[in-house]
């Protein structure tokens, strides 16, 4: 049974009749309520007609029907109601209402942290970059900000440098309330790898995260990113990300020096990484599960051909390098073999 008529309801009394209808396209109109005012909207029968038609017959089912389009404004959602009193005492109704809103925070915990997990945990490290468009300042954004294939339908603003129309940052949910920011700050920042072009960028994109930097958990500075001048303030800022597990350097960017050098470009590193080192010790000492922090920075190399070996497309004449990608991997071994020990040293670890 689908009622002919769309109403919406008053709170003046509930148990009074519904009426005053008055539709776009049907001129019927109902007097004698004086709770209600008539209400006009786009009400029409969705295979034409008026609204005051007779309801057809459906032989299958042995009821009638009418279907309708119900158009709005607002949101809103149907109740069918049987009148009891008044004017249209016995008539069947729907009534539009609004929505009642959905209480994000009245969900258990665990839904909200599977729906955080959901939102914010990438499957790639996220790649962090500076952009700089004519006429405003340079400024962070994700690699994936300049990337047409993710920004499909969406017309770019080279004047403002953005995208014309482009949804809200899933990142503005952190700014929604303190308790959402206290329960989603951990998965955006602890459950993603951030790749960083340069360690200038981390330095500045670590300042800009406040008290967030606690809540990173595995690092990247991508090959070419590092220079020993900016890491000092970088790792300054790091610290404080006491429960870190991992922070790893392209072997291209260590072993730029000769090989009998090698020894010397670690050492300029350690210096750097002490402070946030011995941090890093003190925490770990009374962590549930604890890492070991001479492994917490490492340095990586990529299997087969480097990407600058690639572009030449032979081995051994890209400009930084002074080793053979197949000697790559032997190498970053022993490097770490020998990072791993002058750390111990450093904070007094016994072997």
């Amino acid at each position: 049974m689908a009622p002919q008529q769309k109403i919406v309801k008053s709170a003046a009394h509930e148990d009074e009749a519904i009426c005053g209808i008055k539709n776009i396209g049907d001129e019927s109109t109902s007097d004698g309520c004086p709770y209600f005012e008539p209400w006009e909207t786009v009400t029409i029968p969705k295979l034409g007609g008026r609204m005051a038609e007779m309801s057809k017959y459906d032989t299958r089912s042995k009821d009638f029907y009418q279907i309708i389009n119900v158009r709005h404004q607002d949101a809103f959602t149907l109740r069918p109601l049987f009148i009891k009193h008044g004017p249209l005492k016995g008539k069947h109704v729907l009534v539009l209402e609004r929505p009642q809103p959905f209480r994000f925070l009245d969900l258990p915990p665990e839904l909200r942290m599977m729906i955080y997990s959901f939102l914010f945990e990438e499957p790639e490290p996220i790649t962090i970059i500076r952009f700089k468009t004519r006429g405003l300042p340079r400024r962070l954004v994700m690699s994936s900000f300049m990337e047409v294939e993710k920004h499909r339908g969406l017309e770019w603003d080279a004047k403002s440098g953005t995208w014309i129309n482009q949804p809200p940052s899933k990142l503005a949910l952190l700014a929604v309330s303190k308790q959402v920011l206290q329960e989603a700050g951990p998965v955006m920042y602890g459950n993603n790898i951030f790749s960083f072009e340069r360690v200038s960028y981390m330095r500045e994109f670590l300042s800009i995260m406040g008290n967030m930097r606690r809540h990173l958990r595995e690092v990247r500075i991508k090959k070419g990113g590092y220079t020993s001048s900016h890491m000092r303030g970088a790792l300054n800022l790091l610290k404080s990300a006491k429960g870190l597990r991992s922070l790893s350097l392209d072997i291209h960017d260590i072993s730029r020096l000769e090989p009998q050098d090698l020894g010397l470009a670690l050492k300029i590193l350690l210096k750097a990484c002490q402070p946030m080192l011995k941090v890093l010790q003190k925490f770990q000492a009374t962590a549930k599960i604890p890492v070991d922090v001479p492994t917490i920075v490492s340095i990586r190399c990529k299997e087969g051909l480097c990407d600058g070996c690639q572009q030449v497309r032979r081995c051994g004449r890209y400009s930084w390098c002074k080793f053979t990608c197949k000697e790559a991997p032997k190498l970053c071994e022993e490097m770490n073999s020998a990072w791993r020990q002058l750390t111990t040293e450093l904070l007094g670890i016994e072997g």
